[in-house]
């Protein structure tokens, strides 16, 4: 792993994720976690974006383009960002991200609810030429969710968690 003491300096409180976890949650992955968090808790997400890397643009229509998402954060109502390294200050996210990732030109936009959240997950449809286009973060099922909330616990002890909802119990 890179550098961790300089890139989690700034933590309010660094998880306990092993290392599978953090390779998993930061390879593709990285918006399981925020929609598990977002399920049990009701809380937004942001979405760092490189602006300057489209993810996909259509030959046909200049205005037509999904930027790269460079990583998904559940966000609390402290302002605190949640990932698979722990939880931090949403003051803190861009730098940390520009460390993190190589990003040319960095955005970010915050999602409500996973519904919000689709407009960059899976297949979006075909193009004007009939090829079909990939968003940027990679399709999930109910399953992939409800196994990442079952980890939430062991990687997160303090990650508050609704008192009427066990995360074994929980129907998706």
């Amino acid at each position: 792993m890179e550098n961790n003491s300089r890139l989690t300096a700034g933590y309010i409180t660094a998880s306990v994720a092993r290392e599978d976890d953090i390779e998993f949650y930061t390879t593709g992955s990285c918006h399981w976690l925020a929609v598990a968090i977002q399920r049990m808790n009701g809380w937004p997400m942001l979405a760092v974006m490189d602006y300057a890397e489209t993810y996909w643009h259509d030959p046909n229509d200049e205005d037509a383009s999904i930027p790269s998402v460079v990583h998904v954060y559940a966000i609390s109502p402290d302002g605190e960002a949640w990932d698979v390294f722990g939880r931090r200050s949403l003051e803190s996210i861009r730098e940390e991200a520009e460390a993190r990732w190589t990003i040319r030109s960095y955005g970010h936009q915050l999602i409500e609810n996973e519904d919000a959240l689709r407009e960059f997950v899976g297949c979006w449809g075909t193009d004007s030429e009939g090829y079909e286009i990939d968003r940027p973060l990679p399709e999930y099922t109910e399953d992939d969710i409800l196994e990442t909330i079952r980890t939430l616990p062991r990687i997160f002890p303090d990650l508050p968690m609704p008192r009427d909802v066990k995360p074994q119990a929980l129907r998706l």
